[in-house]
């Protein structure tokens, strides 16, 4: 199925969709959508350009700023030290600890 719409472009670039999908044609669950923005002859992207590297992970913090403020990470201690506690097996070709592996 293919849906195609004409919208306007706020000054702010954010664009929200609203679709209402036909319930015959497509299945609950789990899609992928994909959003397609034709380039235009009279719109070229510039890259910036960067002098050190420094620069360039300074723009990509600001660009990513705030994007996990409406949904923190709460149990980060948690799930880091679950992540650690992996590091402690010896046997890094058996995943599960309780089985032994024998050769």
């Amino acid at each position: 199925m293919t849906i195609e719409q004409t919208v306007e472009i706020p000054d702010n670039h954010r664009l929200h969709l609203d679709l209402n999908l036909p319930e015959t044609a497509i299945a609950r669950g789990r899609a992928t959508i994909i959003v397609h923005f034709p380039a235009r002859e009279d719109q070229t992207a510039e890259k910036p350009e960067y002098s050190t590297e420094w620069e360039r992970t300074l723009a990509v913090l600001k660009r990513t700023h705030g994007a996990w403020k409406d949904n923190p990470w709460e149990n980060y201690r948690e799930d880091l030290q679950v992540l650690r506690n992996e590091w402690d097996h010896r046997d890094f070709w058996n995943p599960d600890p309780a089985k032994q592996h024998r050769d």
